[in-house]
């Protein structure tokens, strides 16, 4: 009886320890100072850019001395015709799941077209791999032990294995349907999108339509405005409310979704003893014809950002620049005289440069939990918990969430076993 004793004391210590420890984090540095370290999960750039419909090289078969089949994910369709290009000889043709490739020797560039009949990146693959091969016989001389080597100089998709997201994980449509119907019937009647029109031509066109109507209405926003996008719109045009960045980003994101371009929620925060180290909402949208996230913010009045090859860059692209003091050969698209011009990157860089503070966190949304939507606080709790949103900083470390989700879990277990003790005595009882 008395050992029975002396471990229930010490389970109650424990549970009263963890039960503190939990309510210390959850109530005070999650809720009260927001502490991002523990509401957010840092993430690898694959997690963050790389989404699972994309193309990836994920291993290799060798089925012959000098040959090399390219394992793809997701697996393209069993009978895909490849064409394969070299920079030597003529061309190639090769059919099934994965292209293989009769290698030279030394240094040589493939291009690798699946031959399916669709233009976007995510469902016909396009690819450019430089390989070195080198045969055993070439080490001969060195050692015995060396056999046929290869490397991966460059490749125009990713090598690796990363772990990945679908599209849909960041893309939050939770609109009624009067709202999307209502945007439907702007973006045709009033922005003029057409099923024809390119990724960054919607893109534009939402973004002149977006600030010619509302660049002028700039400023703190009503206390109690709704944060539904179709009302901070409409409340913006008819002068009732200003709105600052998180609602251009909010409407922005409506009409691109609605217009079938997958648009996501990004925003910069971070403190350090209640100071802090930015604040700012922007967006990013997917441009499926390349297969990549960019930099759109509206309101810096910038839309997209490009290299001198014409790349499109996403926001850590920009981030990574500015740490490096490059701006040359770099342009913007920027709404600028009721117009959307291109000019030199460095008439936007210090707009920019005013919220990616370099110890600044930037948080990638990934969607609501809907059914949550009215209870806030428990909603937070458990996305943190299963869907947390995606963090990048400096420091990109995950040890403080996964302590906040560990004693989550652990008050779970224990209010668990303190269930089944008090049934367990109340039986006995009786």
């Amino acid at each position: 009886m008395k050992r029975c004793t002396w471990k229930f004391k010490l389970f109650t210590l424990l549970t009263l320890g963890v039960v503190a420890v939990a309510c210390y984090i959850w109530v005070y540095a999650i809720a009260i100072r927001k502490d991002t370290d523990f509401r957010y999960r840092a993430a690898s750039l694959a997690e963050l850019y790389i989404p699972a419909e994309a193309p990836v090289v994920t291993g290799f078969q060798f089925p012959g001395r000098g040959e090399l089949v390219l394992e793809i994910s997701p697996p393209p369709l069993a009978d895909s015709t490849w064409i394969i290009i070299t920079d030597q000889g003529p061309p190639s043709a090769t059919t099934g799941s994965y292209p293989k490739i009769s290698l030279l020797k030394k240094e040589h560039t493939y291009r690798l077209q699946q031959n399916n009949g669709h233009d976007d990146l995510l469902s016909r693959i396009d690819l450019t791999m430089r390989v070195d091969y080198a045969p055993r016989e070439f080490y001969a001389g060195y050692s015995d032990a060396v056999g046929d080597t290869y490397r991966i100089i460059s490749s125009t998709i990713p090598v690796g294995k990363y772990r990945r997201y679908p599209l849909e994980t960041f893309i939050d449509e939770a609109y009624s349907s009067d709202d999307r119907q209502e945007a439907r019937r702007i973006l045709d009647e009033e922005v003029g999108i057409q099923s024809s029109d390119s990724t960054r031509e919607k893109i534009e066109k939402i973004g002149l339509f977006v600030l010619s109507a509302l660049d002028d209405k700039r400023g703190v926003p009503v206390q109690g405005l709704s944060q539904k996008a179709m009302d901070e719109y409409k409340c913006a045009l008819d002068g009732t409310s200003k709105i600052w960045c998180v609602q251009f980003a909010r409407i922005y994101a409506l009409f691109a979704n609605v217009a079938e371009v997958p648009t996501r929620f990004v925003s910069l925060g971070g403190r350090v003893d209640g100071v802090a180290l930015s604040a700012h909402g922007f967006t990013e949208s997917f441009v499926r014809e390349t297969g990549q996230w960019v930099y759109v913010d509206l309101f810096s009045r910038v839309l997209l950002v490009s290299n001198r090859h014409g790349k499109l860059l996403n926001t850590l692209d920009l981030f990574m620049l500015q740490q490096a003091g490059v701006e040359e050969g770099l342009s913007a698209a920027v709404f600028k005289n009721g117009r959307i011009r291109r000019v030199p990157y460095a008439e936007v860089a210090d707009d920019i440069a005013y919220y990616f503070n370099r110890d600044a966190t930037f948080i990638f949304s990934r969607k609501k939990i809907q059914p949550l939507k009215q209870y806030r606080r428990l909603e937070l709790a458990i996305k943190i918990v299963l869907n947390p949103d995606l963090s990048f900083s400096l420091k990109n470390s995950s040890a403080k969430h996964f302590l906040a989700v560990g004693l989550f879990y652990a008050v779970l277990f224990l209010l668990f076993i303190w269930l089944f003790l008090f049934v367990r005595m109340f039986t006995r009882h009786r």
